[in-house]
């Protein structure tokens, strides 16, 4: 089993995505393969916004057609430490070995860091 990982980014004080975070969901739409766990992590780092980045980043997946099912929604991480922390301990539960990370270019670096 594996898992493509969704990382989170602070969303608009409006509650909206930024245009980052609407990349990182249109490429994990697009490798995303039947089977497989889609981990959205991301909690509510923007307080103005008033929902979490993985409640935003599961309505847009829903909306693209994938299953209710391989969503894991992680709500409460609010930075890259926290993701890490938090979507490791769903890996270690649902034994995933295998994990692809979707982030920004400029956020990579910082994000294989501290999950690898």
């Amino acid at each position: 089993m594996k898992a493509i990982v969704v990382l989170g980014l602070l969303l608009k004080d409006n509650g909206r995505a930024r245009k980052n975070l609407l990349r990182r969901l249109k490429k994990a739409h697009e490798v995303y393969l039947k089977g497989n766990y889609l981990i959205l992590s991301g909690g509510m780092a923007n307080p103005k916004a008033g929902i979490t980045e993985a409640e935003i980043m599961e309505a847009y997946c829903l909306k693209k057609g994938i299953e209710k099912a391989a969503i894991i929604k992680e709500d409460k991480s609010l930075d890259t430490i926290s993701n890490a922390v938090n979507t490791k301990k769903i890996l270690k539960k649902k034994k995933i070995k295998k994990i692809l990370i979707i982030t920004s270019k400029t956020h990579a670096r910082r994000a294989e860091f501290i999950f690898f």
